[in-house]
């Protein structure tokens, strides 16, 4: 029997019906079951952990220990570790059920280290502070002595404002690119006075002024440093700011 208009559209708005309770069953009884989770003991958070020391944790661990894993603020836990440390790269903040939070954090790569006064910082590639003040120098990252404008105070997140530093940097970045100078003991740049910039080379001040750092460098290596390879260590400066190169002997 063919069913009229009437008849099917009925069917198709009683399917709609029975769809929509469905639905509507679904979803009450999701928002009791999440009741019943977010009550349940068993996803009480219980631990959070880093894979760094943090002050910061106690804070955290005041504030949302004992309550549901899942009442837990996991991108204000990141927020709020990155704003208090900017030596940091990322911070990730991730559940582990039942009962625990991980906090994994990636801390910067120092770009080189600066000496302020008598002490060590190291410092990212904009210049900011993301290490404590040392008394020796860090490792095998390259010193920086330029002046600087001291903000209030010297510590981690501060950003030093060095004389001199895009040009420092420069020079830096294409030491680091060079293969060639890896070979080299590169220990320090000094930057005080922009025409003057120079830098420690296997213990020999080499002169190399504020700009063409591609060129003299190039010159450095494939014409100084073969040429005078048997008198190196006799060799107190190199001079690279003129079209000529001056090379001085200590004495």
């Amino acid at each position: 029997m063919r069913l009229s208009k009437k008849q099917i559209y009925r069917r198709r708005f009683k399917k709609v019906i029975l769809i929509f309770f469905l639905f509507l069953i679904f979803y009450l009884f999701l928002i009791k079951a999440k009741k019943i989770i977010i009550k349940s003991g068993i996803f009480t958070l219980r631990k959070v952990y880093a894979n760094a020391s943090l002050e910061d944790l106690v804070f955290l661990k005041n504030k949302f220990l004992g309550k549901s894993i899942f009442l837990a603020d996991l991108s204000y836990m990141a927020r709020y570790i990155s704003a208090h440390h900017p030596e940091f790269e990322k911070v990730k903040v991730k559940r582990r059920f039942p009962d625990r939070v991980i906090i994994e954090i990636v801390p910067k790569r120092p770009y080189a280290q600066c000496k302020i006064g008598s002490f060590y910082y190291l410092i990212d590639r904009e210049g900011v502070i993301i290490s404590q003040p040392h008394s020796l120098p860090y490792g095998d990252k390259i010193i920086i002595y330029a002046g600087y404008k001291r903000p209030e105070e010297v510590k981690i997140g501060k950003r030093l404002n060095l004389d001199n530093f895009k040009h420092i940097k420069e020079l830096i970045d294409y030491l680091k690119a060079d293969e060639f100078f890896s070979h080299h003991s590169v220990e320090s740049i000094h930057g005080y006075t922009l025409n003057d910039i120079w830098f420690d080379l296997d213990g020999i001040k080499v002169k190399i002024g504020n700009s063409d750092y591609r060129r003299r460098l190039r010159i450095l290596k494939q014409i100084i440093i073969p040429r005078f390879r048997t008198d190196w260590q006799k060799i107190s400066y190199i001079d690279l700011r003129f079209k000529d190169p001056v090379v001085g002997y200590r004495r």
